[in-house]
């Protein structure tokens, strides 16, 4: 019997449990009936809640898990209760066919086989997409309409409003009394130089449960705190003046002007080491990087490791200069040319390594005939990606190593080249320089490539 996987798929689920309950249990019965009409072994079946027919195939997350396995082998058939819960796209809708019909696989949906190996097969149904993506966006087109009146009207589409706000019975937006409050003092916090992991704990010590700092980040970006309602902004003219806005235009301003500074997103460091990956503590063997303290004068390298006892620290105008000097010997040593070789040939062979372990599992886990078939897709995609770094990584090894043979045999790097230029230059010839705890420079370790 060919091995068949189900797919649930409800477009919108909103609050209706009992909605959600009674499509997916329709649907999971289609789908075990047509199976056991078509002599299909059903293995297992899987829900995509919330997602439109109209996403591509990366963006269906468990459609794309059963294509993989198919292409794996671990199936030969995937399964759909109704033609539209396929797909409402021709373009998605035919690269899916066509990677199914590509194995020799069974594409099942509303009961008969959906397939372009045939002109009539293909007719029929580039039809049906078709049909599917002009009743999506029809609907769409209705619902944009929609959509632009209750914004006016100041009522909220959105699914879920941003942490400090509630929605009303008729969907309009108010502060809630219990964290608007709150949320209003962690943005004046914010203002005032706390950093974004400081805030996101300040906020759970209050009974506010943010799980990453991302979220608080990203919360201190939205303009729904002014008493904006943004929604489809590509078609739909936002309402500036929704609701009660939690925040005003001057706190607003102070906190978008901390962006890039304590704990914010991240700006370009100018110092020689940040960022590199080279530098590293030598008691614990952790990654140190530039400290962004405002309040010290002078900038400093740092180990990041909070579990390390000694925290080696030392000032970055000490050490970028015994790395310029170092990494001129080290350049002079190979007559004024350097190059990534080496690099290179390590990160292919690392590339290397990783393209045999991706063969070599697939290999395996295709003679073994595996059961656990998600496991194995998860192992298969972890490998796929480790190649794919490794890839990444020798290329580019390569291009570093195409541009410092120009580079650095013209000139001196660290006297007119570029900080990108110079931080590669670093790169190419030094592997990687440690900083022991204590004081002064002889607590510094270069380590040359070989």
């Amino acid at each position: 019997m060919k091995r068949a996987i189900g797919i649930i798929r409800v477009s919108e689920i909103g609050d209706r449990d009992l909605d959600r309950l009674h499509t997916t249990k329709v649907q999971r019965d289609i789908i075990e009936r047509d199976c056991a009409r078509l002599g299909l072994q059903l293995t297992q079946t899987m829900e995509e809640l919330d997602v439109s027919g109209g996403a591509p195939l990366d963006k269906r997350p468990a459609l794309k898990v059963a294509l993989e396995q198919v292409e794996l082998g671990f199936a030969e058939a995937i399964v759909f209760a109704y033609r539209d819960r396929m797909d409402r796209s021709i373009e998605h809708g035919g690269e899916l066919i066509r990677r199914m019909d590509a194995k020799g696989a069974l594409l099942i949906a509303g009961g008969k086989q959906v397939t372009h190996a045939t002109h009539d097969g293909w007719r029929t149904a580039t039809l049906e997409s078709f049909l599917n993506e002009d009743q999506r966006r029809a609907v769409g087109a209705k619902l944009r309409d929609v959509h632009k009146r209750v914004v006016a009207a100041g009522v909220c589409p959105l699914k879920h409003v941003p942490r400090g706000y509630r929605k009303r019975p008729d969907s309009t937006i108010e502060v809630d009394p219990t964290e608007g409050p709150i949320i209003r003092e962690a943005w004046r916090r914010r203002a005032q130089g706390a950093s974004v992991p400081e805030v996101r704990r300040w906020l759970v010590s209050q009974g506010v449960q943010i799980s990453a700092d991302s979220v608080v980040s990203r919360m201190f970006r939205n303009r729904f705190y002014l008493g904006e309602l943004h929604y489809r902004t590509d078609i739909i003219e936002p309402n500036l003046h929704s609701h009660e806005p939690l925040v005003t235009p001057e706190l607003w301003d102070e906190v978008q002007r901390r962006a890039g500074t304590l704990g914010g997103r991240r700006t370009k460091s100018p110092k020689l080491l940040a960022r590199q990956g080279i530098l590293v503590c030598a008691n614990c063997g952790g990654r140190m990087s530039q400290s962004s303290k405002e309040q010290r004068r002078s900038p400093f390298y740092r180990c990041t490791n909070p579990d390390c006892p000694e925290r080696p620290a030392i000032v970055c105008s000490m050490l970028d200069p015994l790395v310029i000097d170092r990494t001129k010997e080290l350049t002079s040593a190979l007559h004024g040319r350097a190059s990534a070789k080496g690099h290179v040939q390590e990160a292919k062979a690392a590339w290397d390594q990783a393209e045999a372990a991706l063969t070599r599992l697939l290999r395996l886990l295709t003679a073994a005939d595996a059961q656990d078939e998600a496991e194995a897709v998860e192992q298969v995609r972890a490998a796929r990606e480790a190649r794919n770094a490794a890839k990444a990584a020798y290329d580019k090894a390569l291009a570093q190593d195409d541009a410092l043979r120009v580079v650095v045999t013209a000139t001196d790097v660290f006297e007119i080249g570029t900080l990108d230029e110079q931080r590669a230059l670093v790169r190419a010839v030094i592997d990687r320089i440690t900083v022991a705890p204590g004081k002064g420079i002889a607590r510094v370790a270069i380590f040359p490539k070989v």
